[in-house]
């Protein structure tokens, strides 16, 4: 289907929240960059980017915390921020540098526990993906891709317990670390050999296992992988990387095949796709209600199959 197709699935979404609305227009209708600009900025002055940032203390935390509870701390707060694709802006930077400069390890990774002895590897992947997307400009995320980069593990995946014996990479962790590399490597004016290099190990990981399944039974390995949910946290889904695939324009794969069907066929009667899931955790708002149309789901499997499909 053509873009022009889904008419009435995009005159909803652009009567979405400013984020949806600027992510529309962007990936779906190729606005000019002018308006893109300011719909981008909407982001922080309207709708669910302006209630988060009401929430932010004057010291720059959310819950004065750091990392827990989740999903209310001040590290989830930043990674729903770059979901929404929110522009930087002071108040967002205040909170960057206060996990910067307390978490930067010794390893080059973030470590946010006293106890702790070593940097979290899906901490440092999904915080690394923050400061890309926000261009944060310090030495330290470069360094912070070089842990990643010494972090993955020979079946080309990630895993967080790596140093406590586990041999197989993680779904999860590998996801965060792919889409930190990436958003790191997009603002990169000479491409890093060794990401790219890394970004492929990652991804033939991912396609071997068909993204969700046992790649010894080809069993399905959690059925809370194949459903639809936004905001992505720490936790893998198949749309979660579609939606890193697309982006990256990734070659196509008949691996995915079995995915983009599983979009297909969560298209509902109305032409659709629902929210399917939410967090366990506490949330500052819910952005969307369970079982319900979601705009989130709508627009990214659209871009998805434009993708796939050779439209965009």
């Amino acid at each position: 289907m053509k873009t022009e197709d889904y008419k009435n699935q995009i005159d909803w979404l652009l009567t979405g929240d400013p984020a949806i609305v600027y992510q529309t227009k962007r990936d779906l209708l190729h606005a000019d960059s002018q308006e893109l600009i300011l719909d981008q900025d909407k982001i922080l002055t309207e709708g669910w980017g302006k209630r988060l940032l009401e929430k932010q203390e004057e010291n720059g935390t959310w819950k004065n915390t750091l990392y827990s509870p989740k999903f209310q701390s001040t590290f989830y707060s930043l990674l729903l921020l770059k979901n929404l694709r929110a522009p930087l802006s002071d108040q967002i930077r205040k909170a960057i540098y206060l996990i910067l400069d307390k978490g930067f390890y010794l390893d080059y990774g973030i470590n946010l526990w006293q106890s702790w002895k070593r940097s979290e590897t899906c901490v440092s992947g999904m915080f690394l993906s923050i400061m890309g997307h926000f261009n944060i400009d310090d030495d330290r995320v470069a360094k912070m891709s070089q842990f990643l980069i010494k972090e993955q593990m020979p079946d080309g995946g990630w895993n967080c317990r790596a140093h406590k014996g586990a041999t197989h990479s993680s779904f999860h962790t590998t996801m965060s670390a792919m889409e930190g590399l990436w958003e790191f490597q997009k603002n990169q004016k000479v491409k890093s050999e060794a990401i790219e290099e890394a970004l492929a190990k990652s991804l033939d990981f991912l396609l071997q296992h068909q993204l969700y399944k046992s790649h010894r039974t080809g069993q399905i390995v959690d059925y809370k992988m194949t459903k639809m949910i936004f905001p992505p946290q720490w936790q893998f889904d198949f749309m979660r990387f579609l939606d890193y695939a697309q982006e990256k324009r990734i070659s196509k794969d008949t691996r995915l095949e079995e995915a983009i069907d599983l979009i297909r066929t969560k298209k509902s009667s109305e032409g659709f796709w629902n929210q399917e899931k939410l967090h366990s955790g506490k949330m500052h708002f819910t952005m969307e209600t369970l079982g319900k149309a979601s705009r989130w789901n709508t627009m990214r499997a659209i871009r998805v199959l434009n993708w796939w499909e050779g439209i965009i």
